[in-house]
């Protein structure tokens, strides 16, 4: 706990403002799952983004092993754990957040990467990511930006092979403007990479 708070304003304010958790000594995060805390705790103290550990093994394994092939759900799986792991770190982390987000947008491009090496046809970033990103990030996030560059990317080099957009109609009809549009333009003017 104490090193929670040492990095968060947002814990220390919870846990020493008078509110119900200073007296418990537990913070709540509804929202947050135990795996996505759990990866948090880990990096926390280990210094590591571990996600294809945790995908693999679990969180009682989180052993560094480095790029091997996994099952192309074991690199789903991770790239919704690191967006959960990014929109924690924003609620959670104010004060070091562009530092750790930036760590685990640089995680999420590794294991995109490799999930296309060893999955070329399919993309790590799913129908369900997308919404999970768009529904807890605010407009203009680096990571919403990240996972719709990803999104046109791979539409713009598979789109003979591409799925189809049909997956992803949920993502459209939630978010029109932000996903929908945004990627429709994309890819008709020529896919760029937005700086983040």
């Amino acid at each position: 706990m104490n090193l929670l708070l040492n990095y968060s304003k947002v814990a220390e304010r919870t846990v020493r403002g008078g509110f119900a958790e200073s007296r418990k000594n537990i913070i709540r995060q509804p929202d947050d799952d135990a795996e996505t805390v759990g990866l948090f705790v880990i990096w926390m103290l280990q210094g590591e983004l571990r996600v294809m550990e945790v995908c693999r093994e679990g969180l009682s394994v989180a052993l560094f092993m480095g790029g091997t092939q996994e099952p192309y759900e074991t690199y789903v799986k991770a790239c919704l754990l690191l967006c959960k792991l990014y929109i924690l770190v924003d609620k959670l982390m104010s004060q070091y957040s562009e530092h750790m987000e930036a760590e685990i947008l640089a995680e999420l491009a590794r294991v995109v990467y490799q999930s296309e090496v060893y999955h070329g046809d399919r993309t790590a970033i799913v129908p369900s990511t997308v919404l999970q990103v768009y529904r807890n990030t605010m407009e203009g996030s680096a990571l919403r930006r990240f996972v719709l560059d990803t999104f046109c990317s791979k539409f713009a080099r598979m789109y003979e092979k591409f799925p189809g957009l049909d997956e992803y109609a949920e993502c459209m009809e939630e978010y029109p403007k932000d996903f929908g549009v945004e990627a429709i333009k994309r890819i008709i003017t020529g896919f760029r990479y937005n700086e983040y």
